[in-house]
């Protein structure tokens, strides 16, 4: 299932991108990476992955702007975007879920997790696509 599929990576922690990347690729994942939100609108246009990983909190657009960017094209709006994020915030542990999903992503996983459960909300997510 997981044989030929193109993961984008869109977080500003290069050592985490290192890890999600190394997990991805013993899966038979292609893995693509970007290090800021705008950089990650590019390369999502430039690779069509089957999914993102996508952080919130980066330099430029944030991961929700991003989301939305994505969601609301009609070329891209069928990646699977799973936002990744530590963010917390407005006094509600589902604050940065509920924005999350507010803005049409497709999961909400929080930091910290290991790669593998990275690796297995991904797997889920095509899956369903």
């Amino acid at each position: 299932m997981t044989a030929g599929k193109t993961i984008l990576l869109v977080d500003d922690d290069v050592n985490l991108v290192a890890a999600l990347k190394m997990t991805f690729e013993s899966e038979g994942f292609k893995v693509h990476t970007a290090y800021s939100g705008d950089a990650g609108l590019k390369a999502a246009r430039e690779v069509r992955p089957d999914a993102i990983v996508l952080d919130v909190m980066m330099d430029g657009k944030h991961g929700f702007n991003v989301c939305r960017e994505l969601k609301s094209d009609d070329k891209l709006r069928g990646i699977g975007v799973l936002i990744f994020s530590g963010m917390t915030g407005m006094n509600d542990p589902k604050y940065p879920r509920n924005v999350g999903m507010a803005n049409e992503a497709d999961d909400y996983l929080p930091k910290p997790a290991k790669p593998r459960e990275v690796v297995e909300r991904v797997k889920e997510l095509i899956g369903r696509g």
